[in-house]
């Protein structure tokens, strides 16, 4: 008798289910209450949500079993290693990496494109691909190296279940951005010549990249959420893109935030709503310019080295170390007068209107060893005779004032006298100074 005894034991753990409607939620809630009870099945009221709800924590995560790992990577390498496969064996290996979607997370999407584009070129299921593109081998190579790295997608929220809202946006200057939980995090940046004549949507896409780039200590073990007014950059840094160059910038933002642990959603909005990042996209910076890098490394080898530059930006940095006026990648920090020069050798090439408030930061440090060029881009005639000397002025208040005349000089100027006498000026300006120990201020001819 005792061998038809058996005990049998059976144990279910966590389980989800969701509607769209919250009428069919409270249903298939009812539902699923009753078929555990007539299961014979005793459910834990404690652990139990039988309420639906639109947010919650739900524990858990997805994994693939160590055998189908090894039977994915198997396939991978016999197409790598094979000098032509066929749609089908591609065709399959594209759809298990699908089906790892819960397992492995939004990776899935971005790296499978360029093989449903190949299998998409197909003729019939029968033909072979002769010469596999190098593209697609990349792909290929990133499973068959990331795949049990990727396994256990977490389906847990991060630190908060609140994303932090960054709004971007592109033009044909340049790009902004800004943080929404602070207004004093805006980023600011523009295009190269190359970058001014991409699309739109290349644009957009990369000032996401860039914002992110630049705000990155702050998103990091965070989940974000990035506001664009176009679609197809919303779309693309999620999903990614057949168009290489597109491709490139949502590999390279998924890596970003890959390993700095960064959960990325986005959405897009109408132009309306996104007038901040609008206007820091358009904004452009007439003092924001740069001495001749031959120049600089000819100061730096003289006078330096120096260590940092502390009126830059990421595209006229003269040095690794900068500070800028916006936020921009790779930027130490912004308004470098809060910042502390004394334990620096400072690089100050000052846009004009900044020329005045720099005297008394550096009379402050005069007694560290401190290098320091000022480039002044106003008229010649205020760098040589007896305006020369008002940069040996010692008192910081008359300094000031002396730094302050030739804007009053040029001020005072009548623009009839200015008129009349310009051309006779420029001549004897010219033929002085092709004449070696000529000075043409004050006139000695």
């Amino acid at each position: 008798m005792a061998r038809n005894v058996s005990c049998r034991f059976v144990y279910l753990d966590d389980g989800i289910s969701g509607h769209k409607q919250r009428l069919d939620a409270v249903a298939a809630s009812i539902i699923h209450k009753n078929n555990l009870t007539l299961s014979g099945l005793v459910a834990n009221d404690e652990k139990c949500h039988w309420e639906p709800m639109q947010v919650g924590e739900w524990l858990g995560h997805f994994e693939i079993p160590p055998r189908k790992i090894e039977k994915a990577k198997k396939n991978i390498e016999s197409v790598l290693s094979s000098k032509c496969i066929s749609y089908r064996e591609l065709a399959k290996i594209a759809g298990f990496i699908n089906s790892l979607y819960l397992a492995v997370g939004p990776s899935v999407r971005l790296f499978t494109r360029q093989l449903f584009y190949t299998i998409s070129q197909r003729g019939s299921w029968s033909d072979y691909v002769t010469d596999i593109p190098p593209l697609l081998v990349e792909k290929l190579r990133f499973w068959l190296t990331n795949l049990g790295c990727l396994n256990g997608y977490s389906m847990t929220p991060k630190v908060s279940a609140e994303p932090l809202y960054i709004y971007t946006d592109a033009s044909s200057f340049g790009y902004g951005g800004y943080l929404a939980s602070s207004h004093e995090f805006k980023a600011q940046g523009h295009w190269t010549l190359q970058q001014k004549v991409k699309s739109s949507t290349f644009r957009e896409l990369l000032a996401i990249l860039q914002v992110l780039k630049v705000f990155l200590k702050h998103l990091e073990h965070k989940r974000i959420k990035v506001f664009s007014d176009s679609q197809s950059a919303c779309r693309i840094v999620l999903v990614g893109s057949r168009v290489p160059e597109l491709q490139h910038i949502a590999v390279e933002n998924f890596n970003l935030c890959f390993f700095s642990d960064i959960q990325i959603e986005s959405q897009w909005i109408p132009r309306t709503q996104n007038q901040i990042a609008d206007a820091l996209s358009k904004a452009t910076d007439l003092d924001d310019w740069q001495l001749q890098p031959q120049l600089f490394n000819l100061l730096h080898a003289k006078w330096g080295p120096f260590s940092i530059d502390r009126f830059a930006s990421s595209h006229n940095k003269q040095l690794p170390r900068f500070n800028s006026r916006f936020w921009c990648p790779d930027a130490e920090a912004v308004d470098c007068f809060t910042q502390n020069w004394s334990n620096d050798t400072n690089w100050l090439c000052p846009p004009v209107s900044l020329v005045i408030p720099t005297i008394p930061a550096y009379v402050q440090l005069q007694g560290f060893a401190i290098n320091i060029l000022f480039i002044d881009v106003d008229l010649d005639e205020f760098r040589v005779g007896v305006w020369k000397d008002c940069l040996q002025i010692q008192d910081p208040s008359l300094l000031r004032l002396a730094l302050s005349l030739p804007k009053v000089v040029l001020s005072a100027k009548a623009q009839t006298t200015t008129s009349h006498y310009a051309y006779a000026w420029n001549r004897w300006k010219t033929w002085s100074k092709s004449k070696l120990g000529v000075a043409y201020l004050p006139a000695q001819p």
